[in-house]
């Protein structure tokens, strides 16, 4: 039992990534230099050859190297990568494994995406690249019944420098429609709509560079010493997702396929190392003295080796494996651990349940003896049930309110339970607050309500002052508001000038690997730095600026506002701003360094031809906010004028004609919040808690219901400490 069991080991790891009968070939494609110089690249070279120097890797990818071929740059043209790919159709056995790997650019012609190869003529793919259509036909032909397509390419890139792009980026399922088949798993780095990030740190796009991190081992989340499909696709998932995150971008792996085995990729080269040496301690410590392990017992050990745990006990049990390489794990700790996994084995009874009923004949006094003893065994025999029954529960329970194994899902959940709690007691406080603030309101509307007087707006009486007022009359503007520099006047409650210049500027195209700019000529309001822009493109300084002017003297009826009241009546007025047509100009000289300046179209234009504007041309409009026809106010009078500052608060101002009664309605239903809002807020915030819970424990019904019960918990907390401190 223990002469081959370092080599067993070793032989099964590796037979599952290369079945018995059958072998791996790959071909590896990264193009970064192009013949057309405009779709050059920068990383898919160094990924290709990172992928290509895993894959040959003894103790990762376990790929002969004369098996796999790479084609970088002027090797990858389209005659050379057909080629290649018909060799892998020709040599590919059913047992065998087959990967492709293809870092470069993709872009879309008519109905089909091809693969831009280094000699491609991105306005003729139909003629000079290599479709989905050739692509699918090779692999389909290919019989080996393990595939693995992996895609490091964007689907615009080249799109942004074809002369005639005759179709929009297509959607994922166009994109990676060919790709799908029986035993065969396409992984790809975005959707076809995104950008490809790239970690300048490293020198890599961010998907490759974590495929080759998690094909290193860092994916084998069970750390059995293999990394699987499913366990590199969800490793894939989470760390392109947040690195894109991080780089301010969107990137999203797509997986396609199916497998009805567990796909092997890679081996684990740090795990596949540690168990053969935990193999060979366990061998070591396997004997005949009271102080080593039986047969039996090693066997177990060595079994837990070959396969997946699949209780908490076996886990616990290969966890303390590791202390054997550092001499830390004591013989009775490994027996009781072992003890432990036996328990919890179906098919392992206990010595009590299996002890045999004595049942001796009746008549005498060595029978009743007899007869005594055999109750206390039964009563020995239920106790060990019953304590066994208990044990149990208690496990279940523990287990089931033991916390996740991932210990980001545990910080993350420890977050979200303390963000809902603290926004749950925000919103109870903010309740408090507004029911506390709405009955303070309401008691100065009642009291200005019964104080104020309704005076006519004809005429002012110089009994009423220092009292609050009630007035309704016309609205009128005294003076008008001008612009100086161009002599425009107008009455307004405000007049708003916008002078904007006709300027270079540009956005940027293409893919991250790949920007560039595309110039433009706009109208801008601000100046546009052109100090960098190339082949002379340079903005001039801005002549003028936009500014504004607001009147400060206003009146309704006889009675002239204060300045903080006009400037009170002016937030209130929210009428928007119309434009202000400008029909002629005073005489004015000619502004140095400037077009001519001329009216055109309502604007003021410094330019020689307002209708093909050229850079440094300026254009000059006009906004205005219209005062209302009629208002109603209440103030207080003060030296026949009306100021904001009352005994109750600050005066009110409407932009229409009330009574004092519609007024005072008004205000009142301003100040009367619904409380219900932020009780349903509270309501939906709850569901947030479950879903806290469900990141700390490893049993989601445990997780729901505990979620639940905090929430209600913390809402009659809140409620109650938020009132407290409102009273």
């Amino acid at each position: 039992m223990t002469e081959n069991t370092t080599r067993d080991i070793a032989a099964l790891l590796r037979e599952r990534v290369v079945p018995p009968g059958g072998s791996r070939h790959g071909l590896v494609i990264g193009i970064e230099q192009y013949r057309d110089k405009r779709l050059n690249l920068r990383c898919a070279a160094a990924d290709a050859k990172a992928i290509f120097n895993l894959m040959i890797d003894p103790d990762c990818g376990m790929f002969p190297k004369d098996n796999v071929r790479l084609l970088l740059n002027e090797e990858a043209t389209r005659d050379g990568i057909w080629k290649a790919l018909s060799a892998l159709r020709r040599i590919a056995g059913e047992d065998d494994t087959v990967w492709v790997y293809y870092a470069g650019h993709a872009a879309p012609e008519e109905s089909d995406l091809y693969w831009v190869t280094h000699d491609a003529d991105v306005d003729d793919l139909y003629g000079t690249g290599l479709s989905n259509d050739q692509i699918s036909r090779v692999l389909g032909d290919i019989c080996a019944r393990r595939q693995l397509v992996l895609l490091d390419c964007c689907h615009a890139a080249a799109t942004a420098v074809q002369k005639n792009p005759t179709r929009d980026v297509l959607t994922a399922d166009e994109v990676f429609s060919c790709y799908k088949g029986h035993g065969r798993i396409t992984l790809s780095s975005s959707d076809g709509k995104e950008k490809s990030v790239e970690l300048g740190d490293v020198g890599h796009g961010a998907f490759t560079y974590f495929l080759a991190q998690g094909l290193r081992g860092e994916a084998d989340k069970d750390g059995d010493g293999v990394v699987t499909a499913d366990e590199l696709w969800h490793y894939l998932r989470s760390k392109v997702v947040e690195a894109s995150r991080k780089a301010g971008n969107s990137q999203t792996p797509v997986l396609l396929g199916e497998m009805r085995h567990d796909f092997a990729l890679s081996l684990n080269p740090l795990e596949f190392g540690r168990r053969r040496s935990m193999a060979e301690a366990i061998r070591n410590l396997v004997g005949v003295n009271a102080d080593q392990l039986t047969t039996e017992e090693g066997r177990m050990c060595l079994d837990l080796l070959r396969r997946k745990p699949s209780n908490d006990a076996e886990r616990d049990l290969v966890a303390e494996f590791s202390s054997l390489l550092e001499g830390r794990l004591q013989i009775s700790t490994l027996r009781r651990l072992i003890d432990d996994v036996r328990e919890t084995a179906p098919s392992v009874k206990t010595a009590a349940a299996d002890t045999p009923k004595i049942i001796p004949p009746p008549g005498n006094a060595a029978n009743s003896g007899a007869t005594a003893a055999a109750a206390a065994a039964a009563k020995t025999v239920k106790a060990r049930r019953a304590m066994k029954a208990v044990k149990a529960f208690l496990g279940s329970l523990t287990n089931a309110f033991r916390l996740a194994h991932d210990e980001n899902n545990v910080t993350l959940g420890i977050f979200i339970l303390a963000a809902a709690a603290a926004m749950t007691f925000l919103a109870h406080w903010f309740a408090h607050w507004e029911e506390a603030s709405d009955k303070f309101a309401m008691n100065n509307i009642n009291k200005m309500a019964q104080e104020v007087i309704v005076v006519p707006s004809d005429r002012i009486l110089a009994e009423n002052d220092g009292r609050l007022v009630f007035v309704s009359g016309p609205v009128n503007i005294v003076g008008s508001l001008k612009d100086p520099t161009f002599g425009v006047s107008v009455k307004a409650l405000e007049l708003m000038r916008t002078a904007k210049m006709f300027q270079w500027t540009y956005e940027w195209r293409g893919p991250t690997r790949s920007r560039y700019r595309e110039y433009k000529k706009k109208w801008k309001d601000q100046l546009v730095d052109s100090s960098d822009f190339e082949d002379g493109r340079r903005n001039p300084q801005f002549p003028f600026y936009s500014k504004s002017w607001k009147t400060n003297d206003l009146m309704v009826g006889a009675f002239p506002l204060s300045e903080g009241l006009t400037e009170r009546f002016r937030k209130e007025h929210r009428s928007g701003l119309n434009n202000f047509s400008v029909r002629a100009l005073p005489s004015m000289p000619a502004f140095k360094g400037l077009p001519p300046v001329q009216v055109h179209d309502g604007m003021v234009f410094f330019s020689e031809v307002p209708a093909n504007p050229q850079v440094g041309d300026v254009r000059i409009s006009y906004q205005i906010r219209k005062a209302p026809v009629r208002a109603s106010v209440m103030a207080n009078q003060s030296n026949g004028h009306l100021t904001p500052q009352t005994s109750h608060g600050y005066a009110r101002v409407w932009d229409e004609v009330l009574d004092l009664d519609a007024a005072v309605t008004q205000l009142k239903l301003k100040y009367s919040t619904n409380p219900l809002i932020i009780y349903y807020f509270c309501f939906m915030l709850s569901f947030v808690f479950p879903f806290g819970c469900n990141k700390l424990f490893r049993e989601k019904a445990v997780g729901t219901l505990t979620g639940f019960a905090f929430a209600i918990l913390v809402n009659i907390i809140s409620w109650q400490v938020t009132g407290a401190l409102w009273e």
